[in-house]
């Protein structure tokens, strides 16, 4: 290493072997800048599209918590020792509160649209359907349908709803971002790449749930769970449930969650300034979304952590938890539906299953996962359809004429004219005994919606006429709600995958208990059907509708336990956990068969986002890190000090930005070929960026890189000196001088562990000391993504 006195060539960087600590005094004095330490260098904000580095922001995270430490024993310091874990705490209480606000406006405002599109309520113009009808004892008699005849009617309904997706797509395409992506094929040993495009990024649109799944690995995507974007789902979201078309209101909620609690986090700088910080509450907040949703805070915590989270300790386990908690005691306050219910489909039984059943369950449970492997693929179709012709280019006519044809054949039909929620509820309650089915007003009026679909459900005779229309009815609602589901998922509206899944399913298995009941009824005296008590219930067709809606879900989306959690919430009954579970599994089983992947992961994909599922096991073609390493890549040598100008270097990151590589960096290197360092590229053209102007403040012509008075790095006389900001040309405290290295020969496992466990974004390859070439976390991606397509899944 070259001292003071020695000549020192005229680089702009001269690496010194720093230990892989931070300079905690300059860390809370350069917080503006982002991360700094003296061997992994000063890190500058991520920018959009690009991927953190756990292993950065944990070192950061430790230095905060010595600089914390340091101040034992002076004036204060228990109380900042004390103050730093409750802030965690104090922002998952604060999100799950504002959650629970969020979730009881949507319902409450939803639920009163929807209505509009059939009549108001004479008492109070503000109160919903529900509402208004619980106020008389009998009937309805307070809300007015719009009766002036039945073709104003049905003009009315459809109309109403086609105004609310249109608003609501109007406000999601207007609030669209346009991004730059790089259209980028990536091998197994080196990434090509074309120039990159500029496309339209409708964040408003949709689930959310994929991408907050890609946030939260790590991906960053700047406005996503941004301010603007939550008031465009918040409201988007309440036109589109209130509309009638097959969205659920599920996963946008995961989105809003997580958007309060990004935002709530510019309270503490610790969450902050910190990536990963920031994802544990981001995490929390999922978890919370999904609470709310279905009134399920132990389902949400399940669903955040089996479905939506990519890393998830103990400690953020209890933070979701409690935040889920929050959440779902504010809605319950809040109590959007008047029942004093957290959401409307809450329901008990008061029967016992019998094992003739289970065959049921099963057949339940194969057609979810039929249904959930063809959703998955005849949407992704779709999908690739808007993207590839001329629908993708008009969003807005695309949502109008889904609207209009949804309302026009969904209106006759009772089961399909009501809101899902609605739906769903009434296919889970169990029919009194005292009920009779009775077919009359189906063509609308002011008593035909819930209360006609809960007579409909009911049946007493045995005779097959009386089911028949049942059975047609819900056939109908089945066929129908299969179809509109496929095309309605993935428009330019927000709308989400969840209950549109489950209403799918509780209409297959309520048609299923329904044929269980008539046989049990018709075959009383078979052996089979022995211990069904004489005259009375034998089954109940709204579990069937449970265990299918559970199963349906669970084919299209691979979600497991937190299903079964969720549902046995709903239920609040344990008995009936092996009836679910045997649906929910056999599902899981049929679905994986056609589809290694769930929709979540294929709309990831088809995204372009960049996920590393930790959780599938791959049998790895390569066997060697020298196989996967990227050899094409330009490096920054120190001993040649004119081509390190700062127009050169702005020369390169423009060459590797074009190469759709931005979020990559440059490894350092000597005249011998050995690995001194790297520095990212967000790090180089923040600081390039700095010396240009200061550069130019003192009347230096620094743009010009062929220039010979362009100014050069300054020397180790200067680079020594203490205050690097007195020095504009100085880049050595952005340089990670201690880059995570592995030797060409290490077995491709090692990576794997490497950069699925530590959560790196790089990896440098080196032979004896001489720099080889780099495994970028995005390109060894791709690579899984071969493996996948091929087969190679254990």
């Amino acid at each position: 290493m070259l001292r003071a006195e020695d000549e020192a060539p005229t680089s702009w960087l001269i690496p010194r072997v720093r230990s892989a600590l931070y300079d905690s005094e300059n860390l809370l004095g350069t917080a503006h800048l982002g991360r700094r330490n003296k061997g992994k260098g000063i890190r500058a904000w991520y920018t959009s599209y690009t991927t953190i580095d756990w292993l950065h922001d944990d070192i950061r995270e430790q230095a905060r918590l010595r600089t914390l430490r340091s101040v034992v024993g002076t004036r204060g310091w228990w109380l900042n020792n004390l103050w730093d874990p409750v802030q965690g705490w104090l922002l998952v209480v604060l999100v799950g509160l504002l959650c629970g606000l969020f979730a009881g406006f949507i319902s409450e405002w939803s639920e009163l649209l929807a209505g509009w599109k059939t009549g108001y309520c004479r008492a109070d113009w503000r109160l919903s359907k529900t509402i208004c009808c619980r106020m008389s004892a009998t009937q309805c008699k307070y809300w007015h349908a719009w009766e002036l005849h039945a073709l104003s009617s049905k003009v009315i309904f459809v109309a109403v709803g086609v105004v609310y997706t249109l608003v609501a797509a109007v406000l999601v395409v207007r609030s669209a971002t346009r991004v730059t992506v790089a259209n980028r094929g990536v091998s197994s040993s080196v990434e090509t790449s074309v120039s990159p495009t500029v496309k339209m990024a409708y964040y408003g649109a949709g689930s959310g749930i994929p991408e907050v799944k890609s946030i939260l690995a790590g991906f960053v995507i700047h406005g996503f769970l941004g301010v603007r974007i939550l008031i465009v789902k918040t409201f988007g979201l309440i036109l589109c449930c209130a509309s009638g078309i097959m969205a659920g209101k599920e996963g946008p909620m995961v989105q809003i969650a997580s958007s309060l609690g990004n935002i709530s986090t510019r309270i503490f700088d610790k969450y902050y300034k910190n990536e990963a910080k920031k994802r544990e509450i981001i995490s929390a907040a999922a978890a919370a979304g999904v609470s709310v949703a279905f009134g399920a805070p132990i389902g949400g915590v399940l669903f955040s952590l089996e479905e939506v989270s990519y890393f998830f300790p103990n400690k953020t386990m209890l933070r979701s938890l409690t935040c889920a908690l929050v959440a779902a005691l504010m809605l319950k306050a809040y109590d959007p539906f008047g029942t004093g219910k957290l959401v409307l489909f809450q329901t008990t039984y008061d029967m016992e299953y019998h094992w003739f059943e289970m065959l049921a369950f099963v057949i339940i449970g194969v057609f979810g996962g039929l249904y959930g492997a063809l959703f998955c693929r005849l949407n992704m179709a779709v999908n690739r359809l808007r993207k590839a012709t001329w629908v993708g280019r008009y969003p807005i006519v695309e949502v109008v004429a889904i609207t209009t044809l949804t309302l026009v054949c969904s209106y006759r039909n009772p089961f399909t004219r009501i809101g899902l929620g609605e739906l769903v509820g009434s296919l889970f309650q169990e029919c009194p005994a005292s009920t009779v089915g009775r077919f009359s007003g189906i063509g609308g009026g002011a008593d035909d919606d819930e209360s006609a679909v809960e007579r409909l459900l009911c049946v007493t005779s045995n005779q097959l006429s009386e089911y028949l229309p049942l059975l047609s009815l819900l056939a109908f609602a089945l066929l129908n709600r299969a179809f509109f589901a496929i095309v309605t998922f993935g428009c330019k509206v927000p709308s989400g995958l969840v209950l549109p899944s489950m209403s799918i399913g509780a209409i297959f298995g309520r048609l299923v208990g329904t044929y269980v009941e008539y046989l049990t009824r018709v075959h009383a005296g078979k052996s089979v059907f022995a211990h069904c008590p004489a005259d009375s219930r034998c089954v109940i067709p709204g579990i069937y509708a449970l265990v299918g809606a559970g199963a349906t879900l669970t084919g299209a989306t691979h979600t497991t336990i937190a299903v079964v959690a969720i549902l046995m919430e709903l239920t609040g009954n344990l008995i009936y956990t092996l009836p679910v579970l045997v649906g929910v599994m056999t599902a899981r089983w049929i679905a994986e068969y056609f589809n290694s992947s769930g929709i979540y992961d294929m709309l990831l994909e088809h995204a372009g986002h960049p996920y590393f599922d930790t959780k599938t096991q791959y049998i790895h073609t390569c066997r060697t890190a020298a196989e996967l390493m990227q050899t094409d890549l330009e490096t920054i040598c120190i001993d040649y000090s004119n081509e390190n100008t700062l127009g050169l270097l702005s020369a390169r990151l423009a060459r590797i930005s074009e190469r759709g590589m931005a979020d990559g960096g440059f490894p350092i290197i000597n005249s011998h070929g050995h690995l001194l360092g790297w520095i990212a590229c967000a790090e180089l053209d923040h600081r390039n960026s700095r010396s240009s102007c200061a550069n130019e403040g003192n009347g230096i012509a620094a743009t010009n890189a062929l220039q010979e008075e362009q100014p050069q790095c300054l020397t180790q006389d200067t680079i020594s000196m203490p205050h690097f900001k007195d020095r504009p040309n100085d880049f050595t405290p952005f340089v990670d001088q201690t880059p995570l290295t592995i030797s060409a020969n290490s077995p491709i496992e090692l990576v794997a562990n490497l950069l699925g466990r530590l959560g790196i974004s790089y990896l440098c390859v080196t032979d004896g000391g001489t720099f080889c070439g780099v495994i970028f976390k995005k390109a060894y991606i791709g690579y899984l993504k071969e493996l996948e397509e091929a087969g190679y899944v254990r």
